[in-house]
């Protein structure tokens, strides 16, 4: 991890005992709001790291794995995104909190929230990559692909004597021609028509996560107000600078028996 600057944060603290005041739908949304929130923010940083996955990669296959990670992470980012909507749509519009806690909000975050009412209304990308892709593997996207896929071409997979490093890149080679054919790609002749369909999806999947970040913590902190939270400042050297990660290509089979045989105990954080 690189050291890059020294964090600033608020850190927001409230009492148990004035959660559980709150109506119990409230409580509901409370935490399913910040769950999203909490994958949103993880899946873009593998988004981030296949990024510099693709810009080190050397050959051919080290390209397909870096992709692979980029298109895995889209994938699970809009699942959750569609996931996101529907936490906004049961645990907001369906509740009497968008009357009371909606004039208190940001302009910004009234703006982000009807940017996505907006996006949602129609169908759009996000609900057919959750319907196709992000946690299914139907037969009728591959069918299509495999239909649309040139035959001069050669393909494959690698595989070697540690297991970690098998790649079958055949196969995601289809799932993405798949996601783009589904997604209004239609022209996959040429390399450039590929790369701006990834692109596409990876700036709408962004576009999307910053209307529902603004909107979600302008909510969390308005609850956390009325928890009467408590605000501390605190600050962190641990600041990673993606400009200088490594790439995870592949994998060294010693580091990894070195982790998973280490006898020391996992720890992990105590109960509050």
């Amino acid at each position: 991890m690189g050291v890059s600057a020294q964090l600033e944060l608020r850190h927001y603290v409230f009492a148990n005992d004035e959660f559980y005041k709150l109506p119990e739908p409230e409580q509901w949304f409370f935490v399913r709001l910040a769950l999203i929130s909490n994958d949103l923010r993880h899946l873009h940083h593998l988004m981030l790291h296949a990024r510099v996955a693709m810009k080190s990669a050397g050959f051919g296959i080290e390209k397909d794995l870096a992709l692979h990670q980029l298109m895995f992470a889209l994938r699970i980012y809009y699942g959750t995104l569609n996931e996101a909507w529907g936490v906004v749509h049961t645990g907001w519009f369906a509740t009497k909190l968008s009357q009371s806690l909606g004039p208190s909000l940001s302009d910004q975050a009234q703006r982000a929230l009807e940017a996505l009412k907006r996006y949602f209304e129609h169908d759009n990308v996000t609900e057919t990559i959750r319907h196709n892709f992000a946690f299914h593997f139907s037969d009728e996207p591959i069918k299509e692909a495999l239909h649309n896929r040139p035959s001069d071409r050669t393909d494959g997979f690698v595989t070697g004597d540690n297991l970690a490093n098998i790649f079958y890149m055949f196969a995601e080679n289809v799932r993405i021609r798949a996601m783009l054919l589904r997604t209004g790609v239609t022209d996959m002749g040429d390399p450039k028509d590929l790369r701006a369909g990834v692109i596409r999806l990876y700036d709408e999947g962004l576009r999307l996560s910053d209307h529902f970040t603004a909107f979600a913590n302008a909510v969390m902190v308005e609850i956390a107000k009325r928890l009467n939270a408590k605000v501390e400042k605190i600050s962190s050297s641990a600041v990673t600078d993606f400009t200088k990660l490594m790439p995870i290509l592949f994998i060294d089979a010693e580091s990894i028996r070195g982790i998973e045989d280490s006898p020391e105990p996992q720890r992990f954080p105590k109960a509050r």
